[in-house]
């Protein structure tokens, strides 16, 4: 949902929140700087000790020009910067880190209100399930790869997609799930669910068509499984920190919260300030009483 701001006459908190999100940004990871710097627990390779020289000093630098590169190229400081926006005013964030064919790896922000997040028996967030609305031709290109994939799409996508219809009835809500790549029992059984991803990967990704199983209208369905894609992570994709964040809450407390009443009395006072102004230049007709019934 779009956020109305027709009620908003001043935009000082708006103002205040950039600037903060920013001073986060170039504290943190100032991308006209090198901010980070890679080192090896042991210095030793093949049994020769590292003097400045060698090749490990070079292959560690090259590592950390690559990864500054990349994060540089791929627009993934915008992402953070939309983040610490989203961490500084509701108390938690969520960014993904996706694999990218161009610039090796991105970095997603997802939108507050479209996600929910999960914590493992250690507290820090290990899940996230989101959903996205997605058209019938972005969902051929992004899981209907080559023919097998191209039927494992359900009837009316394909359609859609054949015809150009990428209108409102060209619209589908895509789940998406992220969480470790773990045994998963189905509801009420102790059927193990397969997902065919293959246990190298430490976390799994399952997409799947927001209300669509496959025991549907066989029409609508076709081959679809119910399952639209399952693709792995190798390390943890889901960067979600949190401020000030309680035992037993997944979420965090930013500081607009603090600030939400303060916002409301500017606005209000801001109403009354236009208001007056306005009175001040067209002030309201004055009349002698004895013309009220004239």
């Amino acid at each position: 949902e779009q956020f109305n701001d027709d009620k908003v006459l001043n935009t000082a908190p708006f103002e205040a929140l950039r600037k903060g999100a920013a001073g986060f940004l170039v504290n943190l990871m100032n991308p006209a700087l090198k901010w980070f710097h890679l080192e090896p627990s042991n210095w030793t390779v093949d049994g020769v000790k590292d003097d400045g020289q060698n090749s490990t000093s070079e292959y560690i630098e090259r590592l950390e020009n690559f990864i500054f590169n990349v994060m540089s190229k791929s627009g993934s400081y915008r992402a953070f910067k939309k983040g610490f926006e989203h961490l500084l005013s509701m108390g938690f964030c969520c960014i993904i880190v996706h694999e990218d064919k161009r610039f090796v790896a991105k970095a997603e922000c997802i939108p507050i209100g479209t996600y929910a997040l999960g914590v493992g028996s250690d507290g820090k967030v290990n899940r996230v399930c989101r959903r996205f609305a997605m058209t019938a031709e972005e969902l051929v290109k992004e899981f209907g790869g080559g023919e097998e994939g191209l039927n494992a799409l359900p009837q009316d996508v394909i359609q859609n997609w054949k015809s150009g219809n990428n209108g409102k009835d060209g619209n589908y809500i895509v789940e998406n799930l992220i969480e470790p790549n773990e045994p998963t029992w189905a509801c009420g059984t102790m059927e193990e669910l397969d997902y065919g991803l293959s246990k190298k990967y430490a976390y799994r990704s399952i997409f799947w068509l927001r209300g669509r199983t496959s025991s549907g209208n066989s029409q609508q369905t076709g081959n679809y499984s119910g399952i639209l894609a399952v693709k792995g992570f190798r390390f943890n994709p889901i960067i979600a920190p949190r401020l000030d964040c309680e035992l037993g809450s997944i979420y965090g407390r930013g500081r607009g919260h603090d600030a939400l009443n303060a916002c409301r009395a500017l606005q209000a006072l801001m109403f009354d300030e236009i208001e007056i102004s306005s009175n001040r230049a067209e002030p309201p007709l004055l009349a002698s009483n004895d013309l009220r019934e004239e």
